[in-house]
């Protein structure tokens, strides 16, 4: 398994979790990958989600949401590709896309959104404050 294909794993469920409508493409749609550790070491559910600050989460959504994008993007393409090299090279060019994404969101780093995303899936409050930046989001 390759860092990709788990980091688009996480990415979708992370997305799912969030309800913010990430279409997984079926290559995305295997085992889950192991848990990451949290953001900030061992402490209490409430320490740790105060420790994120709504600036990195705002940089975390903004990832979310491209990624989403370009996850839907390459889905549509997938559609009616036979496994093969075409549909190998279309999913490989979406992870390093999904990737550069993340990489290019100022303010968060490829690790912090793993494990934000990580912790949002087990941390109902922090997937609340997720929520409510998300719903403070203009219109696109």
């Amino acid at each position: 398994m390759t860092y990709s294909n788990i980091f688009f794993r996480r990415i979708a469920a992370s997305a799912v979790v969030l309800g913010i409508g990430l279409s997984a493409p079926a290559f995305a749609q295997t085992a889950d990958a192991p848990a990451q550790e949290p953001v900030t070491g061992a402490a209490p559910a409430e320490a740790e989600q105060a420790a994120i600050s709504d600036e990195k989460l705002e940089a975390f959504v903004a990832a979310v949401s491209d990624v989403r994008d370009i996850g839907m993007d390459y889905s549509a393409q997938l559609q009616g590709v036979p496994e093969g090299e075409k549909r190998q090279e279309l999913v490989q060019e979406a992870e390093a896309r999904m990737v550069e994404a993340v990489e290019n969101t100022p303010n968060l780093t490829i690790e912090e959104y793993q494990q934000i995303g990580a912790r949002a899936q087990q941390d109902e409050a922090l997937g609340k404050r997720i929520a409510a930046i998300i719903s403070d989001m203009p219109a696109q």
